[in-house]
C-alpha cells in the first residue's frame, strides 16, 4: 500500500496518505501467535494482573514513538483555545516536542507552562524556505532564546548550499557560537540530489552544531525514500530532524525506522489519536 500522497496541488510538506493507517503497532507475527505465557509470568513477577502489564507495556510504545514525534504549529491563525486544546491532547503521551513559527512560540510556551504536564517547545525560524536575510534569522533567534527556546530549527535557502559555500561556512559558524538552545540548520530537500545531502550534512557537522533538519515539501513515495536513505548514509553523528506532513502511525515509524532522530508533522495529534485506538485505550476527557 502506497503511504505517501502524491498530490497535483501544491502542499507545504509531504503528505502521507489521509486516515488512519491499517498499521497497528502493538500486533506482531509474535504477538499474535503468543499464547499469553510472556505476560502472565510478568504479571505474577510484578504482582499485576496480565490486562495490567499489556496496558502498561502499550502505553510505553505510545510513549517511546510519541517521544520522537513533534507537532508542528505554523502557516496558519489558531485561537488561544485551539492551542490549548492541542496541548493538552499531546500532553498525556510524552510528545517529543511542539515547534512553533516565532509569531506562536511565546504563546505556546507559556499555554505548555501551565498545563498539567509541561511540553518542550522549540522554535522554527524563517519556515519553510528560509528567505529572509541572516541577520533578520538571527534576530528570531535571539527573541524564540530570550522567551525560552532551548532548541531552535533555523531554515536556510537551498543557493546558499549550491552557490556560496563561503557564506554557507560562515552562517553555520555564527550559528554554532550559540550556545543558549540547540541549533538546528534545516534545508528544503526538494531538488537536492544525493550530492547536495552529502554536502550539507558534511559542513554542519564540520562547522556547524552537528544538527540538521530537511523539510520535505511535493515529494513522492519514491523519491522521499531515496532522500531519506541519502540522510542515513552520509549523517555520520548529526542529529537529524525530518518535517513532513505525516499523517499516520505506519507512516511515522516507517521515517523512524531509517535512523532519524525525530518527526515535525503538523498530524502529530492525529497519530497519537490512532496509537490511543489501535491500544485500546480512551483519553479521559478533560474537565
Amino acid at each position: 500500500m502506497c503511504i505517501f500522497k502524491k498530490s497535483k496541488k501544491e502542499t507545504s510538506l509531504a503528505v502521507l496518505s489521509k486516515g488512519v493507517s491499517d498499521y497497528n503497532p502493538f500486533v506482531s507475527e509474535e504477538t499474535e501467535n503468543d499464547n499469553g505465557s510472556e505476560f502472565k509470568k510478568l504479571s505474577e513477577l510484578l504482582n499485576k494482573t496480565e490486562r495490567e502489564v499489556k496496558d502498561d507495556c502499550k502505553y510505553y510504545l505510545i510513549c517511546k514513538i510519541m517521544s520522537k514525534i513533534g507537532c508542528l504549529v505554523a502557516g496558519y491563525s489558531p485561537t488561544e483555545e485551539e492551542l490549548k486544546n492541542k496541548i493538552n491532547g499531546l500532553s498525556s503521551f510524552d510528545m517529543g516536542e511542539i515547534a512553533a513559527q516565532p509569531a506562536y512560540f511565546k504563546a505556546i510556551k507559556r499555554l505548555s507552562d501551565k498545563s498539567a504536564k509541561p511540553l518542550k517547545v522549540s522554535a522554527v525560524v524563517d519556515f519553510p524556505f528560509g528567505e529572509t536575510s541572516f541577520a533578520a534569522k538571527k534576530t528570531e533567534i535571539k527573541n524564540c532564546v530570550k522567551n525560552g527556546a532551548e532548541d531552535v530549527t533555523v531554515v536556510i535557502p537551498k543557493m546558499v548550499l549550491t552557490d556560496s559555500v563561503k557564506e554557507l561556512k560562515k552562517q553555520l559558524k555564527s550559528l554554532k557560537k550559540i550556545k543558549s538552545a540547540d541549533i538546528f540548520t534545516a534545508i528544503s530537500a526538494e531538488e537536492l540530489n544525493e550530492s547536495d545531502i552529502k554536502s550539507f550534512l558534511k559542513s554542519v557537522q564540520k562547522f556547524g552544531t552537528g544538527r540538521a533538519a530537511f523539510i520535505f515539501g511535493k515529494t513522492g513515495e519514491g523519491e522521499l525514500n531515496e532522500k531519506l536513505g541519502f540522510i542515513n548514509k552520509y549523517k555520520n553523528k548529526a542529529k537529524i530532524k525530518i518535517f513532513a506532513g505525516i499523517e499516520n502511525v505506519k507512516g511515522a515509524v516507517k521515517v523512524l525506522e531509517t535512523g532519524v532522530d525525530g518527526i515535525v508533522t503538523p498530524c502529530a495529534q492525529d497519530i497519537c489519536s490512532e496509537l490511543v485506538s489501535a491500544a485500546g485505550f480512551k483519553l479521559k476527557e478533560k474537565a
